[in-house]
């Protein structure tokens, strides 16, 4: 259950629990129940998912394939884009490290 790849989403499957309980607890307007609670299956689904062999790849891949969520991968992609090491990094520390290859 918290394995490190399925530890943030358990997480926010928990959380969601306890949000919907105290909320539909509280009376609040059925809406904003319905509306966590959909939030809560959501969650659950991918939660599900991290225990399928490549689901969250294929789940993935459908929604990019849809294009409706475009601004979402987008903004993931840049950002996955720019937290990858430079390769010119290596030469750096080699030079550093007396290793030069001159």
């Amino acid at each position: 259950m918290w394995h490190p790849t399925r530890r943030y989403s358990t997480a926010f499957f928990l959380v969601m629990l306890i949000v919907v309980f105290a909320v539909a607890l509280a009376k609040q307007n059925v809406w904003l129940i319905i509306f966590l609670l959909v939030i809560e299956v959501m969650a659950g689904v991918w939660y599900g998912l991290s225990y399928v062999p490549f689901g969250r790849k294929i789940v993935c891949s459908f929604f990019r394939s849809l294009g409706i969520f475009y601004p979402c991968f987008y903004v993931y992609d840049q950002t996955a884009e720019s937290c990858k090491p430079k390769e010119n990094n290596n030469n750096l520390l080699s030079s550093f490290s007396g290793n030069s290859s001159k």
